[in-house]
């Protein structure tokens, strides 16, 4: 999954003894990781399974079956479970981990952008924050408590600031932090 997806499948992959690979944002991220996966699997790798998911679109990728986005695939794979569980999907969601998110985006001007990105990643390393600097992208969290991740688009004059908490107000507060701090730093480029 993307660095934008929720700490929820770090949880129940831990439940399950499994690991979750995150990739940058993008499709194509996504498929070239599940592919490596897939290679290591034919190489003797038992009891693995791998899927794939796509935050921006809501689509999630079996490339057992299909290397591609598939939602027929996955709603039978949602039955499937419904099935062998015997239970309501309103009761199976109602176990799954909860977290609170927010999103939220800054105009900027794109010929800025790394400066930008650099700068608020000093910043954050000046705060004594653990910062994952992947792609064009930052990313800092504390295990499975809380994440902000900090997204500038390829396709938009834009940074997008997404958090997330298991506790619905300091997801607000990680991400309006997040803003004001990036707000500060183009105001420090002028």
């Amino acid at each position: 999954t993307n660095l934008a997806s929720s700490l929820m499948f770090d949880v129940i992959a831990e439940k399950y003894n499994a690991e979750v690979s995150r990739t940058q944002i993008g499709e194509v991220y996504l498929i070239e990781k599940m592919q490596d996966l897939m290679n290591i699997k034919n190489k003797g790798l038992e009891n693995c399974f791998i899927f794939g998911g796509e935050g921006s679109c809501g689509g999630v990728m079996f490339p057992n079956f299909n290397n591609t986005r598939d939602g027929l695939f996955a709603a039978a794979k949602i039955v499937e479970i419904l099935v062998n569980s015997g239970e309501k999907i309103s009761k199976l969601v109602s176990q799954l981990p909860k977290y609170y998110s927010y999103r939220k985006k800054i105009n900027l001007n794109p010929k800025d952008k790394e400066i930008i990105i650099n700068n608020v990643k000093q910043e954050l390393i000046d705060e004594g924050e653990d910062v994952d600097h992947i792609g064009h992208d930052l990313r800092f969290s504390k295990e499975k408590e809380w994440f902000v991740l900090i997204h500038p688009s390829n396709t938009e004059p834009i940074i997008r600031v997404i958090s997330e908490a298991k506790v619905d107000s300091l997801a607000r507060i990680y991400c309006e932090a997040t803003i004001e701090l990036i707000k500060l730093v183009i105001s420090n480029l002028k």
